[in-house]
C-alpha cells in the first residue's frame, strides 16, 4: 500500500516491468509492451548495480543525492509543521484576547450600572428626605415608594438573569 506521494510505506522501492517487442510469423504481427516503473527513494537493485558496474561512485552518489533529498523533505516538512504550530498558537491568543475584551466589556458595563443605580437610589433617598424636611409627606411617601419599588425590581430581575 503506498501513501499521497506514492512511495511505500517504508520507502522500499517497488517495480513493475513493460517491454516493447515485435514479432512477425507470416501473416500475423505480434507486439508486446514492457516497461519499468520505480516509485520509492532508490531505483531497484538491478539498475543500482548497473550504476555500480558503469562506475562505482556513480551508485554512490545516486545514494548521497537520495539522502541529501531525503534531509531536504524532512527538514521542510518539519518546517510546515512548525508554522502551522506558531499560527494555532498566534491563534489562539488572538481568540483569548478577545474573550478577554468582551469579558472586561461585560465587567465595565455591570460596574457602570451598579454605580449609576446607586446614584439614582441615594438621589431618590434625598428627595424623600427632603420632601419629609419641606412638610410635604404625600410626595415623600410616593417619592420613597417608587424608590423601594425600583430596588426591589432591580434585585429581582438580577436575580432572574442568573437563573
Amino acid at each position: 500500500m503506498a501513501d499521497e506521494k506514492g512511495r511505500a510505506p517504508d520507502d522500499s522501492p517497488t517495480s513493475a516491468n513493460v517491454e516493447a517487442t515485435h514479432a512477425t510469423d507470416g501473416e500475423r504481427s505480434v507486439t508486446r509492451f514492457t516497461a519499468s516503473v520505480v516509485t520509492g527513494p532508490l531505483d531497484d537493485p538491478e539498475r543500482m548495480g548497473r550504476y555500480y558496474s558503469i562506475d562505482p561512485a556513480l551508485g554512490l552518489e545516486v545514494i548521497r543525492m537520495t539522502n541529501v533529498q531525503a534531509e531536504h523533505r524532512r527538514a521542510f516538512e518539519l518546517a510546515e509543521a512548525s508554522h502551522r504550530r506558531e499560527l494555532e498558537i498566534a491563534e489562539a491568543k488572538h481568540r483569548h484576547a478577545a474573550e478577554n475584551s468582551v469579558i472586561l466589556a461585560e465587567q465595565g458595563r455591570a460596574t457602570r450600572g451598579q454605580r449609576i443605580g446607586m446614584i439614582l437610589t441615594i438621589t431618590g433617598f434625598g428627595l424623600t428626605a427632603f420632601a419629609l424636611h419641606t412638610g410635604n409627606p404625600v410626595s415623600a411617601s410616593i417619592l420613597g415608594t417608587f424608590n423601594l419599588v425600583g430596588l426591589v425590581a432591580q434585585f429581582a430581575s438580577a436575580k432572574n438573569s442568573r437563573v
